[in-house]
């Protein structure tokens, strides 16, 4: 590879110039290139002033051109460089371009992919969230209808024991099936409670009995739709996950699918009958 010493500006220039290279000048920068057999030019800023700088070190061959150069001045570090270009490198290949398109679709694909995901399991929880507070709401009211049931009725201490005792289990409930199964029991007993009561007049005919029966059904209708809702939302969830090509995602960030809350099998029964119209 033929070399130039060390030489000043004006020489370089004329050196280049011999050999082939065009020079091109703007205002107090020169800008150096070649044409390549290709049909492709190799350009090099200098972005030095040409005739007060100090002496580069030139290395050229067909095929490259190397331009090292010291600091042009004391009142600045900035590195000057000549920007390196290879025959057959000056443009990017068209099968690259692609590659980096095709790259691009994917990452952006599994970045929706993977926020749907993220969106249906907070739905899974904010239905599970209203569900929730419909049961504490149901808990919270049982220990005042013991206390009124006790006042009338103090030979059936055996179905407000039961009573209690499923309330309790269902407060200390964890996980979802845990809990629908808690309390799918607690009102299997309270349904005895309500039966028994019938054999009290004195205490059908209270009002506190009255008010907490009332307002316990209402509870039990608002925690029936939140279960709906929740049932829904889960379905959606569980199968989002089932599906190509979110199940990858699901398995590589550790999403799990969700249980539904599920009736007991009187209640799915009940529900499933159909209803019968008398005359």
């Amino acid at each position: 590879m033929p070399k130039l010493p060390g030489v000043n500006h004006l020489d370089a220039v004329r050196a280049l110039e011999k050999i082939g290279f065009w020079i091109v000048r703007q205002g107090k920068h020169v800008a150096l290139g070649r044409q390549l057999p290709c049909g492709l030019p190799i350009v090099a800023n200098l972005g030095v002033r040409p005739f007060s700088s100090p002496p580069a070190t030139l290395q050229i061959s067909t095929a490259e051109v190397r331009i090292t150069k010291r600091a042009a001045s004391e009142e600045t570090d900035a590195k000057h460089f000549l920007l390196l270009e290879k025959e057959g490198k000056t443009t990017m290949e068209p099968w690259l371009i692609i590659t980096l398109i095709v790259l691009g679709v994917l990452v952006l694909a599994g970045i929706a992919v993977y926020n749907g995901l993220v969106n249906k399991k907070v739905e899974t929880e904010n239905a599970w969230s209203q569900i929730d507070v419909q049961l504490k709401r149901r808990h919270d009211l049982i220990p005042n209808l013991v206390e009124t049931v006790k006042g009338y009725a103090t030979h059936e201490k055996d179905t407000l024991e039961k009573v209690v005792q499923a309330r309790n289990a269902a407060v200390n409930a964890r996980g979802v099936a845990e809990q629908a199964q808690a309390e799918n029991a607690l009102s299997g007993t309270l349904k005895t409670l309500f039966a028994v009561s019938e054999a009290y007049p004195d205490l059908k005919a209270n009002q506190s009995f009255l008010g907490l029966q009332e307002e316990l059904t209402a509870t039990e209708n608002r925690i029936g739709f939140a279960r709906q809702h929740y049932n829904d939302v889960v379905g959606q969830y569980n199968a989002a996950l089932m599906r190509f090509p979110s199940n990858i995602l699901a398995n590589v960030f550790g999403f799990r699918q969700v249980e539904f809350f599920q009736l007991d099998a009187a209640e799915m029964a009940v529900v499933r009958q159909a209803p019968q119209v008398k005359f």
